[in-house]
């Protein structure tokens, strides 16, 4: 972008530095320079760019199924806690009890599988542009 405005702006420049060949030299090298640089940029940047798009999109998945299961959790603590207000004697609140939380240990069990499999297809998905345009960057060095 700078290198773009530079050389917009290049004959305004060698206008000012028109006593001097030597200055226009240099002056016209140097934006040479900063165009070349800024060229060899811009894939980076678009890789960036890209991976943060995909982490963004993956973390905002991961962020709404997380919203997800503390709904079904609170929904189950409020079935439980409505079915042990009507038990009928301390045999039966601890029998619910126990239902209550073994099927919560599944459920946990089950949300944290899902979480870590989601994770880690939102670190890959984030990395996989970046390590695909640094491979094809290799392959173009060779």
């Amino acid at each position: 972008m700078l290198a773009h405005l530079l050389m917009v702006h290049h004959s305004v420049l060698i206008h000012f530095i028109k006593d001097s060949p030597s200055e226009k030299t240099l002056l016209c090298g140097i934006l040479r320079r900063l165009a070349l640089a800024e060229q060899r940029h811009q894939p980076v940047a678009e890789l960036l760019s890209r991976s943060y798009s995909s982490a963004a999109e993956g973390i905002r998945d991961f962020n709404l199924r997380l919203i997800e299961m503390a709904q079904t959790n609170t929904m189950a603590a409020l079935d439980f806690a409505r079915e042990l207000a009507t038990a009928q004697g301390p045999s039966e609140a601890m029998a619910l009890w126990s239902s209550h939380a073994r099927k919560q240990f599944e459920t946990m069990t089950e949300q944290t599988r899902e979480l870590t499999t989601l994770g880690q297809k939102v670190a890959t998905s984030s990395a996989e542009p970046m390590t695909r345009g640094f491979g094809e960057a290799l392959k173009g060095t060779s």
